[in-house]
């Protein structure tokens, strides 16, 4: 594209990257080389938008998932009240097309 002309300042991700949907991961198979495409587009002075989830899941096994199990020894979940417990839930996600239709 560059070659081309063609103005390309930024490259977005979504949930489709990721390994099974989970927050700062990606799928080392279907998107094996992401790391090489993020940097050669930093060095061309790119920038590349992950989109992040605000759901962490809470279903892997222990110690299989860092975001979570970091999130959890640090604190930083949003606690039931007058206790230590983070709020544990399902998050839905819906098109906002669908909820106009």
């Amino acid at each position: 594209m560059k070659d081309a002309g063609f103005p390309y300042d930024v490259q977005w991700t979504d949930i489709d990257t990721m390994d099974q949907h989970l927050d700062f991961t990606y799928d080392k198979d279907k998107f094996n080389g992401l790391p090489d495409l993020i940097r050669t587009i930093q060095a061309n002075s790119q920038h590349y938008v992950p989109i992040i989830d605000p759901g962490i899941s809470s279903t892997q096994p222990a110690g299989s998932y860092p975001s979570y199990d970091e999130g959890i020894k640090r604190g930083i979940f949003i606690k039931k009240a007058n206790t230590d417990d983070p709020i544990i839930g399902q998050v839905r996600f819906q098109h906002i097309i669908d909820l106009y239709s």
